[in-house]
């Protein structure tokens, strides 16, 4: 294998810790490559995988490229394995959103974009969440290649999902928000629609449900049945969490109640940090260690 220091194609760059944007802006700027590939510490490539990514540039009018994320041991834990349904049902949505030439969702951890096609990215924002919207904004395309196949660790841990998911909320929903009158739904179509129905009304999710309880009690009679079902919603996850933490496996059904408290909580916070103009620009992760 031929030494690395002694390639003169890598090159090692010592930045500050600034955070996630500032440094992938400081190395795209570096990067002397017609395509840049954006991933992460903890994934790794299977083989194939850049090939891959690289055959759909061949069509002109693609200008990103993103693949298939699979988690290593998925079913190591409750948390694991819902993250692991999660993503399945993603995967589906971007694969039918990239037919339709309409994805703007990408996965930062593999990420492939023409260095013609990059614009600055705030540092408060992703470059995974704005760099497809600016794409749309061109009229060029973003494409989903299940061929191309990473693998990463799944979180693992309650805590670390709520974190995880009130970070990707709150700089997502900043971000899809600052574009959304760019991208207006009788200028770009597609882009909007896929913009409102698969980000930023997912994310609203909680606030839905909150007035859907609040509206069904104000009613009553057989209106009754909205509080009543996130009740029994909100007991079934307390009853999933309890029994996780004294070490049981639940049945899925009552598992995914937990997870989809926790995930909702969590885009409720999102937004709440938008409003407040909290901004989370650096990321604390947790021990991956961390069971649940």
């Amino acid at each position: 294998m031929p030494d690395a220091a002694a390639d003169a194609r890598i090159r090692l760059l010592s930045l500050p810790r600034g955070g996630q944007t500032p440094t992938q802006a400081a190395l795209i700027d570096a990067a002397r490559g017609e395509v840049v590939v954006l991933t992460d510490a903890e994934t790794r490539y299977a083989e194939g995988c850049l090939a891959a990514m690289a055959e759909a540039f061949r069509d002109p009018r693609v200008d990103g490229v993103t693949g298939r994320i699979e988690w290593r041991g998925e079913s190591a834990t409750t948390t694991s394995t819902q993250e692991g349904l999660y993503w399945r049902y993603e995967r589906r949505v971007r694969e039918l959103e990239s037919r339709a030439g309409l994805l703007t969702a990408v996965t930062g951890a593999l990420f492939a974009l023409r260095r013609s096609a990059y614009r600055p990215v705030p540092a408060n924002a992703s470059m995974d969440h704005l760099l497809p919207l600016y794409v749309a904004e061109t009229g060029r395309l973003v494409m989903y290649v299940p061929g191309a196949v990473a693998t990463d660790r799944p979180i693992s841990g309650l805590r670390e999902q709520f974190r995880n998911r009130t970070r990707t909320a709150t700089r997502g929903i900043r971000a899809n928000l600052s574009m959304a009158g760019r991208l207006a739904p009788w200028r770009y179509p597609g882009a909007a629609l896929a913009i409102w129905s698969h980000k930023l009304l997912r994310w609203a999710t909680p606030w839905f449900i909150v007035g859907a309880a609040l509206g069904g009690w104000s009613l009553g009679g057989v209106y009754l049945v909205a509080p009543l079902t996130v009740l029994a919603g909100a007991l079934t996850a307390g009853a999933a969490h309890v029994a996780i933490g004294a070490g049981r496996r639940p049945p899925r059904i009552v598992a995914f109640a937990r997870s989809f408290a926790v995930v909702n909580l969590a885009f409720a916070l999102g937004w709440i940090n938008v409003l407040r103009g909290r901004e989370i620009e650096r990321w604390h992760r947790a021990e991956w260690g961390a069971r649940g």
